[in-house]
C-alpha cells in the first residue's frame, strides 16, 4: 500500500525528485492522525479505486508541494529560477552589505533549505566558506555540480529541516523565507535554539503567493518568540522581503 501511495503523490512533477522515506513519513503521520483510513484502505480489495486513497494522495501532494514542490532545482541554474529569488534579484547587489555591516564578515555561511540562494555567491563580496543545505538527494547533487562549476569553496549537506538536526557550526546562518512554511513552530524554536552561530538571519515575504501585500507581514509569532527567547534584532525591510538579524551569542 505504501509504494502504490508514494507511486501515485511522485507523479507530480515538483514532487518526483521526493526520497521515499521522506513520503512515507507524511503518510505515517496521516494514518496516525487517521487511523480508520488506514484500516479501510488494508481492507478495501481494490485500494487506489477508494475514496480514502484518492484522498490521502491529494491531501499529501498539497502538503509536500507547500512544503518543497516551490524549491525544485534543475542544473539549468539562474536567479531568475525560482520565485523567491526571482524577486530578490535587484536588492542581491546591496543585501548582503546592509546584513554584513551589522554582522561582520563572516568567514563560514550555513543555508539552510537554501534553494537557489547559493547563485547569489558572487553578490557576497568576498568568498567565505559556504555550507548550503537541501531536502532531497537530487537537489544536493544539482548544487554540488553549480559549486563546483563556479569553484564555490564549501560543501552541501542533505537536511531534512523538519527533523530535529544538529546543523554544522558556522559564524553566520540564513533562514530565507521558509520558516513561515513550517507548521510546528516549537521546531521553529528548538532549530533557533540549537543552531550554533554568532548570528541568524531570518526572511519572510511581504507578499502571497498571489503577489499582494500581506496584512500582517512582520510576523508577530516569530518577534513573540525571540522575545521569549531574550534575542535582540535588528530588522532590514526591502520592498518584498522583511530579514531578521539575530545575535545569537
Amino acid at each position: 500500500m505504501y509504494q502504490l501511495l508514494i507511486k501515485r503523490i511522485k507523479e507530480k512533477r515538483s514532487l518526483e525528485n521526493l526520497d521515499d522515506e521522506f513520503i512515507k513519513e507524511y503518510i505515517d503521520n496521516y494514518f496516525r492522525d487517521n487511523p480508520k483510513i488506514k484500516k479501510i484502505l488494508e481492507r478495501h480489495p481494490k485500494k487506489e479505486k477508494s475514496k480514502e486513497f484518492k484522498r490521502i494522495t491529494k491531501q499529501i501532494r498539497n502538503e509536500l508541494n507547500r512544503i518543497y514542490g516551490i524549491f525544485k532545482l534543475n542544473k539549468n541554474l539562474t536567479l531568475e529560477s525560482h520565485k523567491s529569488t526571482k524577486e530578490r534579484t535587484n536588492i542581491y547587489p546591496y543585501i548582503y552589505k546592509k546584513i554584513f555591516s551589522i554582522t561582520g564578515e563572516p568567514k563560514r555561511i550555513l543555508d539552510i533549505s537554501c534553494g537557489l540562494n547559493p547563485l547569489s555567491y558572487k553578490y557576497l563580496g568576498y568568498k567565505p566558506y559556504y555550507i548550503a543545505t537541501e531536502l532531497t538527494k537530487k537537489d544536493c547533487e544539482v548544487l554540488r555540480y553549480y559549486f563546483k562549476k563556479e569553484n564555490i569553496n564549501g560543501n552541501v549537506l542533505q537536511i531534512n529541516l523538519l527533523k530535529q538536526n544538529k546543523f554544522p557550526n558556522a559564524d553566520i546562518a540564513f533562514l530565507f523565507k521558509i520558516l513561515d512554511i513550517i507548521k510546528d513552530k516549537k521546531l521553529v524554536e528548538n532549530i533557533i535554539k540549537d543552531l550554533s552561530v554568532k548570528y541568524i538571519v531570518v526572511s519572510f515575504s511581504l507578499i502571497d503567493i498571489k503577489g499582494k501585500k500581506m496584512n500582517y507581514p512582520l510576523q508577530g509569532w516569530f518577534q513573540r518568540m525571540l522575545k521569549r527567547l531574550n534575542l535582540k534584532y535588528i530588522l532590514i525591510k526591502e520592498e518584498n522581503e522583511i530579514f531578521y538579524v539575530i545575535k545569537k551569542d
